[in-house]
């Protein structure tokens, strides 16, 4: 039996070009992606496609902004998928429905919503501005020893 063998380009480029900043907001995402616009000047809009959802299969909402055509798109990620399950317990009559999560990045679960940007193009002004946002707790910076090799993160 043959098996198919793929190699990457020598070209590939490495995911060093990108800063990723965790935000725990208890916000709605779109409501989140308004206030950063309104704070940052950047002009997020939601790219998660229209499906149907299904409830084996997770989706996360993401909104993308294109501040330039040369550098690369900042991302505004949802980190959690809420789903209704429905329990049957045998010292109940009925079944109860409840509602479950999942998280895109598990060890970090208590994450609401990551912000990706191009390496240095988030300051500290940036994140001081933020963090004076009422919708916003609390944001950090994360590095990638936490997330590495995750299937959930291929997005195109």
């Amino acid at each position: 039996m043959r098996q198919k063998k793929f190699v990457l380009a020598a070209d590939f480029e490495d995911q060093d070009n990108i800063d990723l900043y965790a935000i725990h907001s208890p916000s709605e995402d779109f409501f989140l992606a308004f206030q950063l616009n309104k704070t940052l000047g950047t002009k997020f809009k939601n790219v998660t496609e229209k499906i149907e959802p299904d409830i084996k299969v997770p989706f996360f909402s993401r909104f993308i902004s294109e501040l330039s055509s040369i550098d690369a798109p900042w991302e505004l990620i949802a980190n959690h998928y809420n789903y209704p399950s429905m329990i049957k317990d045998e010292n109940q009559l009925f079944t109860t429905q409840i509602e479950k999560q999942v998280s895109l990045i598990p060890s970090v679960s208590k994450v609401d919503y990551f912000l990706k940007v191009p390496k240095n193009n988030f300051t500290s002004d940036h994140l001081s501005q933020l963090q004076n946002l009422n919708e916003i707790q609390m944001v950090y910076p994360i590095f990638e020893t936490k997330i590495k090799q995750n299937p959930n993160l291929i997005f195109d």
